[in-house]
Parts: C-alpha cells; structure tokens; sequence
C-alpha cells in the first residue's frame, strides 16, 4: 500500500479518533463483521482501567501496563471456519491508553472477545501486597465448630 499509515514508538492517543479510526480502517480492510472499530478500543482501556482499580494499583504504577485485546468471533456454531478479527495492543502512558499496534488475526466461532493486561514483576508483587493488606489471620483455635 501506498499511503499506509504507520503507528509511532509512543503510539496514538486514544483521544486522537481519526487517527485511530484510520488505522483500524487500514488493518481491517473490507472486513466489517468480527473486526474491533474505535469503540470497542475504548471500551477495552476502559474495562483494563476498571481491572486496574480493582486491583487498587496507583496511577503512577499503572504507566507501562499493556493490553491485547482481540476481536469477538461469530456467535453462530453454523461458522465452520475462522473470520477475519482485530488484535490490539494498547500501553498506558501518563496521560492516558495508547494504541501501539494493531494488526488482522483469526477469530473462530464462538470465541468471545478476549482482554489480557501485562504489568511487570514489581507491579505483580504490589498488586499481591494491596490485595491481602487488609486480611487479618485469626489464631488458630483447637476448638472444633458447632
């Protein structure tokens, strides 16, 4: 291709749409049905942010996490063969998700759309720590429960 888009080293703002939109349009081709579009961009850093809360990990601990995220494929068991789906891979920046590749991939019948956050060693071990900090072991009684 001619004209083809290329994403930077700090990839794309999530805030930056036509850009966003360009290169999904791009990856996707002529494929319409079981490809990610913006919103469902979106709505993967939305849901990693969500995680990312949860596990009650820091803003400043989360720059660096990275999301892959891929297409949903066809609801129908009928599809015997796999569809042509999205896989994205956004990082979180200081100001925000940002998409960092994007690229076609197979999506077979009934997969559901799947969302995997990557965080780094030190990150794991304060999300252990922030996870039992409020737990508090009982001694332990040799009296049998009634």
């Amino acid at each position: 291709m001619k004209n083809e888009l290329k994403i930077s080293k700090h990839g794309i703002k999530l805030t930056e749409k036509d850009k966003v939109d360009a290169i999904l349009a791009q990856v996707n081709g002529r494929a319409s049905k079981f490809v990610a579009n913006r919103l469902d961009v979106e709505r993967a850093a939305k849901k990693a942010e969500a995680r990312l809360d949860a596990a009650r990990l820091p803003q400043a601990l989360r720059i660096g996490c990275r999301v892959d995220f891929i297409s949903r494929g066809p609801g129908a068991k009928a599809y015997e063969y796999a569809a042509v789906g999205t896989r994205v891979q956004l990082v979180r920046a200081r100001d925000g998700w940002r998409l960092v590749d994007a690229n076609r991939t197979s999506v077979y019948p009934r997969q559901r759309e799947k969302l995997t956050i990557t965080v780094s060693a030190e990150v794991a071990e304060e999300i252990k720590e922030r996870s039992v900090e409020d737990i508090r072991i009982a001694a332990q009684s040799t009296e049998s429960p009634r």
